[in-house]
Parts: structure tokens; C-alpha cells; sequence
């Protein structure tokens, strides 16, 4: 899905076949294709920037796109990090390492700079990027639960470049997760109509009526999620 601001641009639907590419793209599997496609209609070599989860997030990717003129940065699983050394998760974990905990690598890939940043919050993240880093470092505000009041951490910046402008997405699966609540809704309600609407004939052929009424009321609906 490619979107901007909240609206999507172009998307695929997803079937679990697609995996069609033009001759002159490499192969980065049926995830990563999925991102080249949707890259075609971007122009090149003028700065453009694309935001995406660890779902499709490898090395690869990001330096074929960097090649193309398009920079990226995108959440990414430490195992698709190849001979990186950045901590692992069990280890960031640990009591000892304070939240707000952060360590960086930078390396070259096929002639591409390339970041990994990983960081403690609740949770621990790593991200890649072929054009921020950590630097410059500043401080985000977090509840501790142990002493019951809000602190400051530290906050890479390739944290809060993410979490700023990777929010269009985020909006747009707002926007939709909105529209499936309303349909729900108004499935809901009609079948609340219908069954009101539903009584029981007082008259002596209220059997026949029912068995009529049925036909012309079609297939039974299927619930609603």
C-alpha cells in the first residue's frame, strides 16, 4: 500500500500470487516485489523517501532503492540483518539496560550507506535507513510504572523521523478500519429492523403466512463480524 497523508496513492490486492516484476527488476521475493511495483510511478534521483513496516523492510531492498535515487527507512527483523552486531532483543531486555537505551551501526552495502539503529521502549525496535541515523539525539516522555509518574528517555532520531511520516499510513488504516466499523453497523441495524419487523400472525393461517413470508425474504443473511 502506498500512501500520502492518510490517502492511498496505489495499492495491490493481496492473493498470494503476485509476484509479477518487469525484466529489468531484480527478484527480492513475493514482499519485497510488492514495494518495486509500487515504487515504479515515483521519480528518481530527486530526494523522494519511502516509509515501510518490517514486513518487507530487508537489505536488498533498501539499497536497490537507494540505487534508483529513492531513500528509505523502515522498521526491519534483527534476522534479516546479516552480520550485524547490534545487541539482541533478549539482551536489551534485561532489567539492567534503561529504557531509552539506544545503539547504532552504520555500514556500506554494494556502494550504499546504510543505519541500523535499535532502541528500548516498552518494547525493543530496530530499524534500517539509507539516509538518517541516530544523531541528533533527542528525548521523548514515557510513563514509568515502577514510580507511578512520567520520565524522559532518549529518542534517536531515526525513531521520531519514522514515527512522524510513517503516520500516513497509520491514518489511512484509521480511516479504513472507521469505514469496516460503520458497515458493520448499519448490517447490524438493518438485521435489528428485519427482526423487529418479524411477528407472529394471530390469524388462522399464520402457518401458511410464515412459509410464504420466508420465500420472499430470500437466503439467510450471514452475521455480521
Amino acid at each position: 500500500m502506498c500512501s500520502v497523508k492518510g490517502y492511498a496513492h496505489k495499492f495491490e490486492i493481496y492473493t498470494g500470487q503476485e509476484n509479477e516484476r518487469l525484466p529489468d527488476e531484480p527478484d527480492f521475493g513475493p514482499v519485497g516485489n510488492v514495494v518495486v511495483r509500487l515504487a515504479r510511478g515515483v521519480p528518481r534521483h530527486i530526494n523522494h523517501i519511502i516509509y515501510f513496516d518490517n514486513f518487507y523492510t530487508s537489505v536488498p531492498l533498501v539499497t536497490y532503492l537507494a540505487k534508483q535515487g529513492i531513500y528509505s527507512l523502515g522498521t526491519v527483523q534483527s534476522n534479516r540483518l546479516v552480520n550485524c552486531k547490534l545487541p539482541d532483543k533478549k539482551t536489551m531486555m534485561k532489567k539492567s539496560v534503561p529504557r531509552g537505551t539506544y545503539e547504532e551501526q552504520t555500514t556500506e552495502f554494494d556502494g550504499i550507506d546504510l543505519t541500523a539503529v535499535t532502541w528500548k521502549d516498552n518494547k525493543v525496535v530496530t530499524f534500517l535507513s539509507s539516509y538518517v541515523g541516530a544523531e541528533p539525539v533527542g528525548q521523548v516522555e514515557r510513563f514509568d510504572k515502577a514510580n507511578k509518574t512520567r520520565i524522559k528517555i532518549l529518542c534517536p532520531h531515526i525513531i521520531k523521523e519514522y514515527n512522524a511520516l510513517m503516520g500516513g499510513v497509520d491514518l489511512m488504516d484509521s480511516f479504513i478500519g472507521r469505514l469496516e466499523l460503520a458497515e458493520v453497523l448499519a448490517k447490524v441495524n438493518n438485521s435489528f429492523e428485519l427482526c423487529n419487523k418479524r411477528g407472529r400472525p394471530s390469524t388462522s393461517n399464520s402457518v401458511e403466512m410464515e412459509i410464504q413470508a420466508k420465500k420472499r425474504r430470500g437466503p439467510a443473511q450471514h452475521i455480521p463480524p
